[in-house]
């Protein structure tokens, strides 16, 4: 920041970035070295297309530990299901600027503008197999501009006028492209679900407008604040539809 104009004009400046890139581990059930033999056997690849799917959601997810037997029927051997360890992303990218500029046109009258732009995005916003994940983005903007106006000594005016728009978005930005379309496939009997939660996408935009106006009066020893505050509010909600459908089973 400095003065653009001696005791007239001045401008400032700021920019602040913050990043997070770490894991944390989680489990899920998944088929044992076993028992993906067994079901390798009993569906070769390209025979059974849920199958296949199934296969490609786990992407190589191995149980390890605490083995069960889920029962398949129709005279086909038990499959070997267990708890398999794995790690996510924990990320966070913040990103923040703010400028402002001030102006006094005399020693009664001065303005300042300031914007603000914020835009954040972090993850996941659910926790799933490692196909699945998403994020959430946050964007945060505000435009201000004031003007300060004094009377006399004793009185004076500020107007104040915004702009403010807030978006919280939950997109379908999981990092395996297939999982973009297919349903939520619930399976139950410790089997982890297939597919991206069912309340993604969802959203909200909102936009705010705002025209303050207050006055303060000092006589003698007391001091009166009057005004009139007035907010206007646009906004459109993306509700969770389970637009991909569920299938549970």
């Amino acid at each position: 920041g400095g003065p653009v104009k001696k005791n007239k004009t001045f401008f400032f400046a700021g920019y602040h970035q913050q990043r997070q890139a770490s894991t944390s581990a989680t489990s899920f059930g998944a088929p044992s070295s076993a028992g993906w033999s067994a079901l390798d056997g009993l569906f070769p690849s390209g025979r059974n297309e849920r199958y296949d799917l199934f296969k490609k959601s786990l992407a190589g997810l191995t149980a390890t530990s605490q083995f069960f037997p889920v029962t398949m029927g129709d005279n086909r051997p038990n499959i070997e299901f267990g708890t398999a360890g794995t790690t996510f992303p924990l990320t966070l990218t913040d990103k923040q600027l703010i400028t402002r500029g001030d102006h006094s046109f005399s020693g009664k009258d001065t303005l300042m503008l300031r914007f603000i732009d914020q835009r954040q995005s972090n993850g996941p916003a659910q926790n799933n197999l490692p196909a699945f994940i998403t994020t959430q983005q946050i964007v945060n903007k505000n435009a201000q501009i004031n003007e300060t106006h004094i009377f006399s000594p004793y009185f004076t005016n500020e107007l104040r006028t915004s702009y403010a728009r807030i978006i919280f978005d939950f997109p379908l930005d999981a990092p395996a492209e297939f999982a973009k379309s297919i349903p939520t496939y619930t399976l139950g009997g410790g089997v982890p679900n297939i597919g991206i939660g069912t309340v993604f996408p969802q959203g909200r935009l909102a936009n705010n407008y705002t025209l303050q106006d207050s006055i303060s009066w000092i006589k003698g020893r007391h001091t009166i604040r009057s005004g009139v505050d007035l907010v206007a509010q646009r906004a459109k909600d993306l509700a969770p539809a389970r637009e991909r459908g569920e299938l549970a089973y």
